[in-house]
């Protein structure tokens, strides 16, 4: 996997992860401009000033517009396929 394209499924799985619409965390999106789709990320329910962007390193160190998200939901009631072949190797243990 590269680093642009990935936000959506890496958000989810970590959604999920992290106890899904029961957790303390919230899924938000941003349009980023002149880009074709929407950037997913999480913010901190409690505290809107802490985020979870895992892919932020697709900005190159110039990260987006945060403030101008706003809290949505996943395209489905349920994880992606992607999502959870990241979740299975995310939360994998041997032995």
């Amino acid at each position: 996997m590269g680093k642009e394209g990935n936000c959506y499924a890496v958000t989810e799985a970590a959604y999920y992860i992290l106890g899904g619409k029961h957790g303390e965390w919230e899924v938000h999106r941003l349009k980023i401009p002149g880009e074709k789709y929407n950037h997913w990320f999480l913010r901190l329910k409690k505290d809107k000033s802490v985020l979870l962007d895992l892919s932020r390193l697709q900005f190159n160190g110039n990260p987006p517009a945060y403030h101008k998200s706003v809290h949505t939901g996943f395209l489905t009631n349920f994880p992606s396929k992607k999502a959870v072949a990241m979740m299975e190797k995310m939360t994998w243990q041997e032995g």
